[in-house]
């Protein structure tokens, strides 16, 4: 199933992306400059994972448990994304 290869695909990247933004946190005092490294490797994982997120059209008939599945890795997603759109933002902000 295309769908659930690319969201699965999508929850990887955000796995990253927020390993990243939290390195990026840590040592944005003790070490700037890799600290804007790890945010710019966060950033890229975000949209990795915007990308596949965005290609994941539903394909073809699924069953009501394939259908839950789905509902799930979306909203898993939203909740993922969102928190580390969050952390980022208190990157920015000095935080």
């Amino acid at each position: 199933m295309h769908e659930k290869l690319m969201l699965d695909g999508s929850m990887e990247e955000l796995a990253d992306a927020k390993k990243y933004i939290k390195c990026a946190r840590k040592n944005r005092k003790d070490h700037p400059n890799w600290a804007k490294v790890y945010y710019d490797m966060a950033m890229d994982e975000l949209r990795h994972a915007e990308n596949l997120y965005s290609m994941a059209e539903p394909s073809g008939e699924r069953t009501h448990l394939e259908q839950a599945y789905i509902d799930d890795l979306r909203g898993e997603y939203a909740e993922c994304a969102a928190h580390v759109r969050a952390m980022a933002e208190m990157y920015r902000n000095g935080g």
